[in-house]
């Protein structure tokens, strides 16, 4: 008999064998209740459970096809071949033309199994509607769990309930824990379900992917999309009782990219070869509606949180060159949301990227960087003479100096922090320049230098991000907000609730079990918040300094450096930039003392706290160090807690350097 495998499988115990899904086996007899001993393909004899493997119907009828062919057409003498022919038709018949039972699929073999008369211990389905030949009883039914059962159950969840698929993936799996624990005879299924949800195969995925209802609804909206972009194409102009329809695409469209699989949503841009990426994009430019163009960035952003690929498909199209322009044209009456979107998806690219086209990397020079400083501080402008004047000339009105308030009153400071330290990520530091012989400094550190004004606010917030150990470039994003206060709750209710049942005394009344417990989860709210990617104001940067410490998830640092960048670079955007600034002695005097003393004091801490074994980080502050004492007034000013940092230094020299740290310090130099 012919069987194949279900589910992957690696063998505990020895004499057993290894397979994958979809493996073919030859039995050749029943071990024991549990086990097979069947041959491979190879003539590799072992045992395999027999609730990972079933029947291989459909090869047996094959080959009882392809055989009865083969005989029909020999002509030389076959003993019995009338009865091999009979056999083989019988073989040869389709699977529902037989009146066989269903295999039952529990989780795992029992190393150690108990002695019963059979398996009649597991669940049986009903009998074949169909009556035997015989009349006889039907044999014990046995149930076939189907590989991507899990995957569809999760999104039947994600359907009916709208909620994200991460809540409807944990939902699923906290029910068939409840499941096991409150119906153990039902364990054996349960457990099956969750190695399925768990080590679902590609193929698995995949098919779950195009039979899942949000791979339809993107194909719905950004169909629509498409043709819309197309009917601009051909019209070049726009009808406006079309922007409430296109609205609601767009909502729709967002709801999908905030709540679906990432999985799902990574596999559906490959599989379209980014097309409808590049359908938004040509869409935004041609767009003119205020409240549209806002809510196509964020479904571009939304996209390029995705992965990398997507990120670049952006930064090679016209969208930066359009983000650029208009964050240098941006006045106060410009629409701050749209304004902190545009600067998100901006520093979301710069981040991601290993290496800017060198016509965006021309863009970020030191006027466009000088602009984007009016977000975080006042800044001095010379006074733009009219064309023509009917006043008298007067040659100092032409060079007369105007100061500007910072735009929208400081709101998108913190957004405008995050985008200047994504720009400056991909400009070389000062110290490799001089390595190098190259005289140029960084355009952000040539912007500071001549908005000294607003350089103050800006290095503020840098300094703060310093202190609390902060990179927030490499937490910006489009990633909606998990709300785990839902599944934790969830979690203690399922605790709460285990085991308890209402006690009925007749009709009419049930006697109320204690639920002082279950009481005690929900005397507080549920604290979702109810901002909204598309309302954003610049708050997901402002909150990036407020809850640093207490951030949803600490992300791996920036590991990968720029194409291009020189290895003494440090894979940090604010210990980058501080290099940048005490690179040389005119730069170095943009810190005040008393800020200073603060990146003085960190770098004690960090010396003291990190580990050589833990961080190759601890080799940048010794560099920074240096560079402060040859560079600024440190030292003239009385060496702020000196003996402390020489006591950490010689603790650090005292420590045996792992090999690759000698490498990294010895070409720090």
């Amino acid at each position: 008999m012919l069987m194949r495998a279900i589910y992957p499988y690696e063998p505990p115990f020895k004499g057993c064998l290894k397979f994958v899904p979809n493996e073919q086996f030859l039995k050749i007899r029943e071990e024991n209740e549990f086990w097979f001993l069947v041959s491979t393909s190879d003539g590799t004899l072992g045992c395999v459970p027999y609730n990972y493997v079933q029947q291989d119907k459909q090869t047996t009828v094959s080959l009882a096809k392809r055989a009865l062919i083969s005989i029909g057409k020999c002509d030389a003498q076959i003993a019995n071949k009338d009865e091999v022919a009979k056999v083989l038709r019988q073989l040869a018949k389709e699977p529902d033309e037989n009146n066989h039972t269903l295999l039952s699929q529990p989780m795992s073999p029992m190393p150690h199994p108990k002695k019963s008369k059979g398996r009649n211990t597991f669940p049986k389905t009903e009998a074949s509607n169909q009556p035997s030949m015989n009349n006889a009883a039907p044999s014990s039914g046995k149930v076939i769990i189907p590989g991507g059962i899990s995957l569809r159950l999760v999104n039947a969840l994600r359907l009916g309930t709208n909620s994200s698929y991460s809540e409807c993936h944990s939902t699923f799996r906290i029910l068939l824990d409840m499941l096991e624990s409150e119906v153990p005879d039902l364990r054996p299924y349960t457990s099956v379900l969750q190695t399925l949800l768990a080590n679902s195969t590609t193929e698995e995925c995949c098919l779950s992917y195009t039979m899942s209802p949000d791979w339809h609804s993107l194909n719905l909206c950004l169909g629509k999309l498409l043709k819309f972009q197309q009917d601009d194409q051909e019209r070049n102009w726009s009808l406006h009782d079309e922007q409430t329809e296109l609205e609601q695409v767009l909502v729709a469209l967002i709801d999908v990219l905030m709540k679906a699989d990432r999985e799902l949503l990574r596999y559906y841009f490959k599989f379209s070869n980014y097309r409808p990426l590049q359908s938004m994009l040509q869409l935004y430019q041609s767009e003119s509606r205020a409240l549209i163009r806002r809510k196509l960035l964020l479904c571009v952003g939304m996209v390029c949180s995705l992965d990398d690929a997507c990120s670049r498909v952006v930064l090679a199209s016209v969208l930066p060159h359009e983000l650029i322009r208009e964050l240098a044209a941006t006045d106060n009456d410009a629409d701050v949301r749209h304004i902190a979107t545009g600067m998100r998806l901006l520093t979301l690219l710069f981040a991601q990227a290993k290496e800017l086209p060198v016509d965006v990397k021309d863009k970020l020079n030191v006027d466009f960087l000088a602009k984007i400083l009016r977000f975080i501080g006042s800044v001095e402008e010379p006074q733009v003479t009219p064309l023509i004047d009917l006043d008298p000339f007067d040659a100092s009105v032409s060079t007369k100096v105007v100061a500007q308030k910072k735009l929208f009153n400081g709101r998108l400071a913190h957004a405008a922090t995050v985008l200047l330290l994504a720009c400056n990520w991909h400009f070389c530091t000062v110290t490799a320049a001089r390595m190098n012989q190259i005289t140029t400094r960084p355009p952000l550190i040539d912007a500071l230098m001549a908005q000294p004004s607003a350089s103050k606010c800006f290095l503020e917030l840098v300094i703060q991000a310093f202190n609390r150990d902060l990179d927030p470039i490499v937490f910006v994003d489009f990633k909606c907000p998990v709300n785990e206060n839902r599944i934790n709750r969830l979690i203690c209710w399922v605790d709460a609730v285990s085991g308890k049942s209402s006690t009925h005394t007749n009709q009419d009344e049930f006697e109320i079990p204690d639920n002082s417990s279950i009481a005690k989860l929900f005397e507080r709210l549920d604290e979702e918040s109810n901002t909204s990617l598309i309302d954003d104001d610049g708050l997901y940067a402002r909150l990036l300094w407020v809850d640093s410490l207490n951030i949803r998830e600490r992300p791996v640092p920036l590991i990968t450096l720029p194409t291009g960048t020189p290895a003494t670079t440090p894979c940090h955007s604010v210990v980058k930039l501080l290099f940048d600034l005490f690179g040389s002695v005119e730069t170095a005097g943009l810190v005040y003392g008393s800020d200073q003393d603060v990146v003085v004091d960190v770098i004690t801490r960090q010396l003291c706290n990190l580990s050589l074994k833990d961080s190759q980080r601890i080799l940048n502050y010794p560099v920074l160090l240096s560079l402060i004492i040859a560079n600024s007034d440190y030292v003239a000013r009385g060496a702020h807690r000196g003996r402390e940092l020489i006591d950490g230094l010689s603790a650090l020299l005292t420590t045996e350097l792992p090999d690759e740290l000698l490498r990294s310090a010895t070409q720090n130099g």
